[in-house]
């Protein structure tokens, strides 16, 4: 059987992203998702869960993520899950952390600085990128 790495992800950016450059030049943004679950307990409890996801994403659409997004702004992630290993400097202890490899991201919903009249005055002269970007 084949292996089958991919996840959709839909939540808020918890904070601005950050953009670098590697050593051969290829800008890379990270940011951090909020996604909520709720749920009821079965005593009638109503819960509320946050989960803070990191993702990476390369090339052009890095660029693009790093000059429109903004904390709070809603997106749409799909991408891959990849695990970095390392030796903790302190500790000497193994350290792992998952978190996405974005093969698009899709901006959803009004940029969180606009203000709504300024949002709906004249959509073909927004300088947004298109809803949707793919980039490998």
């Amino acid at each position: 059987m084949a292996d089958f790495n991919s996840v959709v992800l839909l939540g808020r950016l918890a904070r601005d992203p950050q953009i670098r450059y590697v050593n051969n030049g290829a800008p890379v943004c990270t940011f951090s998702i909020a996604t909520n679950h709720r749920y009821t307990k079965a005593d009638g409890q109503k819960v509320e869960s946050v989960m803070f996801i990191d993702v990476d994403v390369w090339r052009r659409l890095a660029e693009l993520c790093s000059q429109f997004l903004k904390k709070g702004r809603q997106v749409l992630v799909t991408g891959m899950l990849k695990q970095d290993r390392w030796v903790d400097a302190k500790t000497q202890q193994p350290r792992s952390k998952i978190k996405v490899v974005a093969r698009e991201v899709k901006f959803l919903g009004p940029r969180p600085d606009a203000e709504p009249s300024a949002e709906r005055a004249d959509e073909e002269e927004r300088e947004e990128p298109p809803q949707e970007q793919t980039e490998n």
